[in-house]
């Protein structure tokens, strides 16, 4: 029972609260904090049981699929709390849902990318 967690704290958290724009923000760094944290933890666990299993992505020629494979949770992770990330347009020009709701592949994507700040 001695743990202690630690909030984090951001610069943008200790100067006193002004705007609802502002206290957006901040909630907005603390679930970006969050998302970090999340994906800090459970990467090394995935790539390293993915390596065990023959499949180094993290590494020559495989390094930009294990980036693409670390932005597509992170995007999934920002769309779980509404935030932005480039790659949920690509997921809805990606696939493609049936009558009956089944995804499929599209066989061709058109996808313009914004310039996007760090994440």
């Amino acid at each position: 029972m001695g743990e202690v967690i630690q909030f984090p704290v951001s610069d943008n958290l200790d100067a006193p609260v002004t705007s609802k724009e502002q206290v957006k923000e901040n909630i907005q760094d603390v679930q970006l904090f969050h998302i970090s944290e999340t994906l800090d933890s459970i990467l090394p666990m995935l790539f390293g049981r993915l390596e065990m299993a023959g499949f180094d992505l993290a590494k020559g020629e495989d390094i930009k699929n294990g980036a693409l494979l670390v932005e597509s949770l992170k995007s999934v992770l920002c769309k779980y709390y509404g935030i932005e990330h480039p790659f949920q347009e690509v997921a809805e020009n990606v696939f493609s849902a049936d009558e009956t709701g089944d995804l499929s592949l599209n066989k061709s994507i058109h996808v313009d990318f914004k310039k996007v700040d760090e994440l």
